[in-house]
């Protein structure tokens, strides 16, 4: 039947998101627990300097201490075992491990955790660190829900697709002029029903493209993108709308076929 399909495509596409979303969260949550269970000293009068810090933190006027040397470097070497490598994993060019933890938990936390900088991290920046991953994680929940989403319209066309192939294979096996013109009518009509659930799967997934995700009042996934952001390396950017337009025409080319034979035996 010479119709393509980047649904199958499209799923597997999804599934690998997925499985990463879930290994990045779970790697989130070890990031969390190890640098929630740190003993930072608690917040002492400083300095604080806004233009590197973001005016978030205190900055310590002398030098670092052992015990906030290491837990800085600690706190370094948590994000490289657990989060790291997710969040490079799309990237072409190689990333340092600063600069993900910048691009990750923000400038502030960045700056605190850089080495060489005299900034102490304190129960205050403990919280900052593990408020901030938890905001990560909720993000990561919201994207996997979307991907739920995505993956129930892949599937939900996947079968319809499948379903009105195999019809039209089986169909074909059989010349139109052995047919007759009740045989020709009912064939006419099953077109009819099958172009009909094109377009109802069309319209519903027109409807999931244009919605939005959300997991609180200030968080949400508006759904377009996340279509675009998967399938950017696609040949085609909507792969259940190019598939079933592609199918809903190559029925009514068949359809148009049959009417023509009814026409000729009235």
């Amino acid at each position: 039947m010479p119709v393509e399909t980047h649904i199958d495509s499209a799923l597997s596409r999804v599934e690998r998101e997925r499985t990463h979303v879930d290994e990045e969260r779970q790697a989130y949550e070890r990031f969390h627990s190890g640098v929630a269970s740190l003993s930072p000293k608690p917040a002492t009068a400083a300095s604080v300097n806004p233009s590197t810090a973001g005016g978030c933190f205190s900055v310590s006027g002398g030098s670092q201490s052992e015990s906030t040397t290491t837990d800085s470097r600690r706190i370094r070497e948590l994000f490289a075992e657990t989060v790291h490598k997710y969040s490079v994993a799309d990237l072409d060019a190689k990333e340092s491990l600063l600069e993900t933890i910048q691009e990750e938990l923000g400038d502030p936390i960045a700056f605190v955790l850089a080495p060489g900088t005299d900034a102490e991290v304190t129960t205050q920046i403990q919280s900052a660190i593990c408020a901030t991953t938890q905001q990560r994680r909720r993000e990561l929940d919201a994207m996997g829900s979307a991907l739920d989403r995505e993956r129930e319209s892949l599937q939900a066309a996947a079968n319809d697709c499948q379903t009105i192939t195999e019809w039209v294979v089986d169909h074909n096996q059989t010349s139109l002029l052995e047919l007759g013109f009740p045989e020709l009518r009912r064939c006419h009509e099953q077109l009819s029903t099958h172009r009909d659930r094109c377009e109802k799967r069309l319209l519903a997934r027109q409807e999931t493209i244009q919605a939005t995700t959300s997991r609180d009042a200030q968080l949400s996934l508006k759904h377009r993108l996340l279509v675009r952001y998967l399938y950017q390396e696609f040949p085609v950017s909507y792969p259940i709308l190019s598939t079933l337009t592609r199918l809903e025409s190559v029925l009514a080319d068949c359809q148009r076929t049959v009417r023509d034979h009814l026409t000729r035996r009235v």
